[in-house]
């Protein structure tokens, strides 16, 4: 396994971990980073990005509805819940980001891997005409 793919397992390990027992930010941010540190769009195969992006949605949506009752899942009554809050969205920030640019990177690549093999069958079909 490469250093992306063990990147990419770790992180869906603990995204679905979270989703049962909330985990702390902090260390979610750590394995997300490392995550980003590692990715590129050629170090995953296609069915590995599909498993990544699935797993960020889940997550993704998961975080929504927590933040939808916020007032339930970090009661303001509470210093631990306020500092989970304040870590909550320093993470969710920087995930979304790190998560735009997963795509925008894994969209363009697309696009040149299909310009590419487009190419190659034109190259092909009319060198098979001679």
């Amino acid at each position: 396994m490469t250093e992306a793919q063990c990147s990419m397992c770790r992180w869906i390990a603990y995204s679905k971990r979270h989703l049962q027992y909330n985990l702390s930010y902090k260390l979610l941010l750590i394995i997300t980073e490392q995550l980003e540190k590692t990715w590129r769009p050629t170090s995953l195969t296609r069915d590995e990005a599909d498993m990544l992006t699935q797993a960020f949605t889940l997550f993704s949506n998961y975080n929504f509805k927590r933040l939808a009752k916020i007032r339930e899942c970090f009661p303001t009554n509470n210093q631990s819940s306020i500092e989970r809050l304040e870590q909550f969205l320093t993470y969710e920030r920087l995930f979304l980001s790190f998560k735009m640019n997963f795509f925008l990177l894994l969209k363009n690549h697309c696009k040149i891997v299909q310009h590419g093999s487009i190419s190659i069958l034109l190259s092909i079909s009319k060198y098979s005409s001679i």
